[in-house]
């Protein structure tokens, strides 16, 4: 019987039913430089030269132009604008740098520093990548004391303010867990530690069920209470909701965090009390959550795969080795380019 091809790249045909049919395996040589240009487009934003395709030819001589590319001013625009997008903001406008929470992101990955620091430094960095006073803080002991990494930048406090502090909240999640609410890793506050005033935040026979989301939420909504809708850490705010300072309900009352927890109610993250944001982001990072998410975001990227859904089975172990670099970013994206998993796709 023979067979009829409709289609063929060189290394595989499909015939009339669709059928994927081998004609031959690339080499070693071969599957090199088609890392070399995928690596190159992504994290530099441009084609290899002539030069670095022939270099590529070796594994010494691939190491090597990957090397440079980390430690081109390429991959420091890339990196900034890659950033830009997972948090969605980018650019000044009124006075204010909406792009510090990725140029913190691109500092860390560029000067290979400890990615976890994110959600636990106590400066910020401008645009040419160099460490600032954040201006959401008046001094920078109060940003030792209270800053937060990205999420305590001016611009993402304010872009993402909004009644109850619940958009702040859930954009935190979503950036660093990859995920939206509910939060399933964690138990949360029981019913009757919600007021349900405002809103039947302890309702469970909702559809959807507002408790499983609240009872996380909630109480990590209230560490943001200290942070005024402007963006500045500011626990004293004008409590005229005109002024634009203070946290306001769905009805643009004053807010208190009454509203939305118990009275005597403190904030918990696991079962683990805490007494500003920034405990709780610095436990955030620790967790398995936030190492997943980080991790799904750098292969996903490299693979072309979605960042909010788990690797596949034969990646996994890419997780446990972003550990194994203390989460040092260049570090990891060398290891997965050169890994088999992506010279091999």
């Amino acid at each position: 019987m023979s067979l009829t091809l409709i289609s063929c790249n060189g290394y595989s045909a499909k015939d009339l039913t669709g059928n994927t049919v081998p004609l031959r395996s690339r080499s070693p040589d071969e599957q090199r430089l088609k890392a070399m240009k995928t690596a190159m487009v992504a994290l530099a934003q441009k084609f290899p030269t002539d030069e670095e395709m022939s270099m590529a030819a070796t594994q010494e001589g691939y190491e090597q132009v990957i090397r440079s590319i980390l430690d081109s001013d390429n991959f420091k625009t890339a990196v900034q604008l890659t950033s830009m997008n997972d948090f969605e903001m980018g650019g000044t406008s009124g006075g204010i740098n909406y792009s510090e929470p990725a140029n913190l992101a691109a500092y860390l990955i560029t000067n290979n520093e400890d990615y976890r620091q994110i959600l636990t430094a106590d400066y910020c960095v401008d645009d040419q990548l160099k460490k600032i006073n954040c201006s959401s803080f008046s001094t920078p002991a109060l940003a030792q004391a209270n800053a937060a990494g990205a999420i305590t930048t001016r611009g993402f406090l304010e872009k993402w303010q909004a009644a109850f502090n619940f958009r702040r909240v859930s954009k935190v999640f979503e950036v660093f867990a990859c995920s939206e609410y509910p939060d399933k890793s964690d138990e949360g506050l029981l019913p009757e530690q919600l007021p349900g005033t405002l809103k039947t935040f302890a309702c469970q026979d909702c559809v959807p069920k507002c408790y499983d989301c609240h009872k996380t939420m909630n109480s990590r909504a209230t560490l943001f209470y200290t942070f005024d809708r402007k963006g500045f850490y500011n626990p004293n705010p004008n409590p005229n909701p005109n002024a634009g300072e203070i946290t306001v309900t769905d009805t643009n009352k004053a807010s208190t965090t009454k509203d939305i927890v118990a009275d005597g109610v403190s904030a918990t993250y696991k079962g683990t009390n805490v007494a500003s944001l920034r405990e709780y982001a610095g436990l955030f990072s620790q967790t398995q959550q936030f190492r997943n998410c980080v991790t799904q975001r750098v292969v996903g990227r490299l693979f072309g795969l979605d960042h909010d859904k788990p690797l596949p089975e034969s990646m996994t172990h890419f997780y446990m080795d972003l550990e194994a670099d203390q989460f040092k970013l260049k570090d990891f994206i060398f290891r997965v380019v050169t890994s088999k998993e992506f010279l091999n796709r």
